[in-house]
Formats: structure tokens, C-alpha cells, sequence
């Protein structure tokens, strides 16, 4: 399920953002590669980060998920 949650999170990401190159990205723009994992990250999410972060707001739900204690 989790699995699930990720992807289609990446997936809605990926098809809303218009992604920028590693040449073009500056200071205040989100970090987060765009693409698949075993793509080379070639182009960047580049929307308006969060006040001292390196992602957006979207991106960083994506980056920064919770671990689940196993039982």
C-alpha cells in the first residue's frame, strides 16, 4: 500500500511541474530530480521551495515520509 501511496504521488508530481535543468536551477527553486530511479537526474522540479528547504511543499512529502515501526 505504501508502494501505491509513493508512486502515485510521484506520478502527480512529475505530470503537474515543468521540470528545469541542473544549469538553470537557483537558490529558492526545488532540488527535487524528476524522472525515474533508474534515470540520471537530468532535469529538476524547480517550483518555489519551502522557507529553508531545498523542496516544494509537494516534493518534500515525497522525500520526508514517516518509517512505520515494525512489529
Amino acid at each position: 500500500m505504501v508502494k501505491e501511496v509513493f508512486l502515485s504521488d510521484l506520478i502527480e508530481v512529475q505530470e503537474k511541474k515543468e521540470s528545469i535543468s541542473f544549469a538553470d536551477l537557483k537558490t529558492g527553486q526545488c532540488h527535487f530530480p524528476i524522472g525515474g530511479i533508474n534515470d540520471p537526474p537530468i532535469k529538476f522540479c524547480g517550483a518555489v521551495t519551502v522557507i529553508g528547504a531545498i523542496y516544494c511543499k509537494d516534493c518534500m512529502r515525497i522525500a520526508y515520509r514517516r518509517v512505520e515501526k515494525r512489529s
